[in-house]
């Protein structure tokens, strides 16, 4: 388990920053490989066509929706998940604007792009999740689920990746080889991450704002 005791906050706050960017990375990276839409947003994108919302305001509505569910599980927001729905989509954008990524063209470095893509983005996820700061919503609640049952997080993901594309692809999103392959590969990869960095995401506590709300507040109380 990581010492979160021996890091900063400033130092929490900048390895937070930097997970998000990995993840935009790994986002770009699965956008550029040209096999197919991740899960979530064929699930989005199967929305969009039978409600009138774009492709960007069903993934907002779908995440405010899971970021209520989760407060059911008494899993609250925190200043991570804001963070979160604002800067991977801000890096995702300044990524594809600096034009440093493009496609293979053949199907073999296609398949290797894809795979990378779930590899770097999976990372990103630990790399922030880890530093409790907030999750953001589709991964918070992950991290509820996996909390509060007795499957492990590589399962969890699975099953929501699994699940969302079924229903995105029975509402008409598209999808594509790199679809399917990102959301068997997603679980595993994540797991094995966890691993590595020998860290257990059933006993992560992500600061939610109340939390910080009252930190605040007894700071100030403190300095009066």
């Amino acid at each position: 388990m990581l010492n979160l005791k021996k890091s900063s906050l400033f130092l929490r706050y900048v390895k937070l920053m930097i997970g998000l960017f990995i993840c935009a990375v790994g986002q770009n990276l699965f956008l550029y490989c040209d096999l197919g839409m991740n899960p979530w947003n064929v699930f989005h994108q199967g929305l969009s066509l039978h409600l009138p919302i774009t492709l960007g305001q069903a993934s907002q509505t779908v995440g405010l929706i899971i970021i209520t569910i989760c407060m059911f599980f008494k899993i609250f927001p925190g200043i991570a998940t804001i963070l979160n729905m604002y800067f991977i989509g801000f890096f995702v954008d300044m990524l594809i604007n600096l034009n440093i990524m493009s496609t293979p063209e053949t199907i073999i470095g296609k398949v290797i792009m894809c795979i990378s893509g779930v590899v770097v983005l999976s990372l990103g996820m630990f790399f922030y999740m880890s530093q409790e700061l907030g999750a953001g919503p589709r991964d918070g609640l992950m991290l509820a689920l996996t909390q509060r049952t007795r499957f492990k997080v590589g399962t969890i993901r699975n099953f929501m990746e699994i699940t969302v594309l079924i229903v995105g692809i029975m509402l008409g999103g598209k999808f594509g080889a790199g679809t399917i392959m990102a959301s068997f590969l997603a679980g595993p990869t994540l797991q094995t991450i966890f691993k590595i960095f020998k860290t257990n995401p059933k006993e992560l506590k992500q600061e939610n704002l109340i939390e910080v709300y009252n930190k605040f507040k007894l700071k100030i109380n403190y300095n009066k």
